[in-house]
C-alpha cells in the first residue's frame, strides 16, 4: 500500500514538472515574439548597432503592417534577430506561401548552375538546352539574361496561374527582346531548362540540396502545377525566420559561415539594374531600388511593382533589392544597413500598401 501511495506521489510530480516543462518551452518560444493580436506595439528584442532604427519608428511600421493585413515583421540587422513580431493570428511557427517572392530562388538556381557548370554564363541561349527553340527565328537567341529579366519578348502569361513546363516552352513571342512583361511563363521555362541541365532532377530539389540546405535555411513546401513541374515562380512556402535567414545569406553575398556557397559576382549580377526605358526597376529575379532615370520625385526609388502608387515627395531611401509576392510577401535586403526585412501579409489592393511608405516609416 506505501508502495502504491509513493508511486502515486511520484507519477503526480512527474506530471506537474512536465506541465512546467510545456509552459517554460511556451514562454521560450515567446521571447522573440511580442504580440499576435491586431494594433500591438513592441520594442527592439536585442541591442541595435544602428542609429537609424529606433522603437518609436518601428513601432509605428508595425502599426501600419499590421492595419494592412500584416501577419509576420521581423528585422535582422547584421545576422542578429532585432525584432520580431507575429499578429492578426499569426504565430512564428507559421509558414506562409511566398507568392512571386518565390521568384528570386530562380535567380540563385541560376547562379549555383553557373558555378556548378551546368551553364555557361547568364547570357548562354536558351536553345542550347531548350533545343525545340532552335529553329524558331524568334527565340532562338533568347539568352537565360533575358529570360529571368522578363525582358526576353516571351508572352508572360497570367499572374498567378503558372503553366506546366512543358506547356511554358510552347510559349510565343509577343513583344521586342528588351520589353519588360511581367508572368509566370518564364519561370517555368527556366524550370524545365534546368530539369534538362541536371538530367531530370527537380529544380525546387537542386535548390534545397545545393543551397537551402547547406546554410540551414528549410522549406515549408513548395506547390507544383502538375506532377514534374514545380511553380517556380510562386510555389514557396516559408517561415517568417527561414526566409530571413535566406535574406542574409543574400546580404552576405553567398557566405554562410565563412564558406562561400555562391560566388559574389553571381549574386551581384542578381541584383544588377536589367531594365531599360521602363519605370519597372528589375535585375534578374529580383526587384530593385535604386538611382535611374524613371525614379520617383525626391527619392532614389522607383515604384516596387506595376500600377503601385507612392507619395510624390517621399525623402531619398537607401539602394536595397527585394524578392515581392503577392499579398505583400516582402523580403528586403539593404546592404549599407546591414538589414534584412521580412514581411509576410494577406493584404490586398484595398489596403494600398506602398514599400516606399513602409520603408520611410521604419527608417526615419
Amino acid at each position: 500500500m506505501k508502495n502504491s501511495k509513493k508511486s502515486l506521489v511520484v507519477i503526480l510530480l512527474f506530471c506537474v514538472l512536465l506541465a512546467a516543462g510545456v509552459l517554460a518551452l511556451k514562454n521560450f518560444r515567446k521571447i522573440h515574439r511580442v504580440g499576435k493580436q491586431n494594433n500591438t506595439s513592441s520594442v527592439l528584442s536585442a541591442t541595435s548597432t544602428s542609429a537609424i532604427l529606433n522603437k518609436d519608428s518601428i513601432a509605428k511600421a508595425l502599426a501600419y503592417t499590421v492595419s494592412r493585413h500584416g501577419l509576420s515583421f521581423l528585422i535582422l540587422e547584421n545576422g542578429k534577430i532585432v525584432f520580431e513580431d507575429y499578429h492578426n493570428g499569426y504565430e512564428a511557427s507559421d509558414s506562409h506561401v511566398l507568392a512571386s517572392g518565390s521568384k528570386s530562388f530562380s535567380g540563385i538556381i541560376l547562379a549555383a548552375l553557373i558555378q556548378d557548370g551546368y551553364v555557361s554564363s547568364f547570357d548562354e541561349k536558351v536553345s542550347n538546352t531548350i533545343t525545340e527553340w532552335k529553329n524558331d527565328p524568334s527565340k532562338k537567341d533568347i539568352t537565360i539574361r533575358q529570360l529571368l529579366s522578363l525582358s526576353s519578348g516571351l508572352d508572360p502569361g497570367d499572374n498567378g496561374k503558372a503553366p506546366s513546363f512543358s506547356d511554358a516552352i510552347n510559349a510565343q513571342v509577343s513583344a521586342p527582346v528588351g520589353t519588360f512583361q511581367y508572368g509566370p511563363v518564364p519561370f517555368q521555362v527556366f524550370g524545365e531548362l534546368t530539369k534538362r541541365k541536371l538530367n531530370g532532377k527537380d529544380p525546387v530539389v537542386y535548390l534545397k540540396e545545393r543551397v537551402l540546405d547547406p546554410i540551414g535555411v528549410t522549406l515549408a513546401g513548395w506547390r507544383n502545377v502538375s506532377p514534374g513541374s514545380p511553380n517556380m515562380p510562386g510555389g514557396a512556402k516559408m517561415q517568417a525566420r527561414e526566409w530571413a535567414e535566406f535574406g542574409e545569406f543574400l546580404r552576405n553575398k553567398g557566405l554562410f559561415q565563412g564558406k562561400q556557397i555562391i560566388r559574389p559576382e553571381l549574386i551581384d549580377e542578381l541584383t544588377t539594374l536589367q531594365t531599360k526605358n521602363t519605370p519597372e526597376q528589375y535585375g534578374i529575379t529580383f526587384w530593385l531600388g535604386q538611382a535611374s532615370e524613371a525614379t520617383e520625385a525626391g527619392t532614389k526609388y522607383s515604384n516596387s511593382l506595376p500600377g503601385e502608387s507612392t507619395s510624390q515627395n517621399s525623402e531619398a531611401l537607401p539602394k536595397f533589392f527585394m524578392a515581392a509576392g503577392a499579398g505583400k510577401q516582402r523580403l528586403y535586403v539593404i546592404r549599407s544597413l546591414g538589414l534584412v526585412i521580412v514581411l509576410q501579409s494577406d493584404s490586398g489592393p484595398q489596403d494600398k500598401f506602398s514599400d516606399v511608405e513602409f520603408l520611410q516609416t521604419l527608417l526615419k
